[in-house]
């Protein structure tokens, strides 16, 4: 059996604030209940071999809830803010208490991908505005406008 890798990229063309839990996409719900009921099974696990067990189903529940790649309007969380050496926009979101997800941090791993945000978009000046605590210290909320890829 061949075992496809799984990893989650932001492909962002556009964030708005909002986002209450309420407006959650059935798809985000769904993923972040197969994550999170796979993270408290592989903290159960006594061994490696156990835990690894746990990641393939969790691999397998993952590809078979989703329909597509590509998911939109998913909301998180700012965890983190920053650039890459190059200075283009590096951007991480919580989405749940285990899981985040993140632009990539550097342009060799974003070669194909393309998740690092333009110096020269209207994007990076929006996410320039982002910080991650507002300016009572709690975490601020975004809605992704366009499109997140798992894959």
């Amino acid at each position: 059996m061949t075992v496809r890798r799984t990893s989650i990229i932001i492909l962002l063309a556009g964030l708005c604030e909002a986002a209450a839990a309420g407006d959650m996409p059935q798809d985000q719900k769904q993923f972040i209940e197969i994550v999170e009921h796979f993270h408290n099974a592989y903290t159960q696990r006594d061994s490696d071999i156990a835990k690894n067990a746990t990641r393939l189903q969790r691999a397998k529940a993952i590809c078979a809830a989703a329909r597509t790649h590509v998911v939109r309007k998913w909301t998180g969380t700012v965890f983190k803010v920053s650039t890459s050496r190059e200075g283009k926009g590096v951007l991480e979101l919580t989405l749940s208490t285990h899981m985040g997800i993140t632009t990539w941090n550097d342009s060799i791993a974003d070669v194909g991908d393309h998740t690092l945000i333009d110096p020269k978009s209207p994007l990076f000046d929006q996410t320039v505005l982002l910080k991650k605590m507002s300016e009572r210290g709690k975490m601020r909320t975004l809605q992704l406008a366009r499109s997140l890829m798992l894959g």
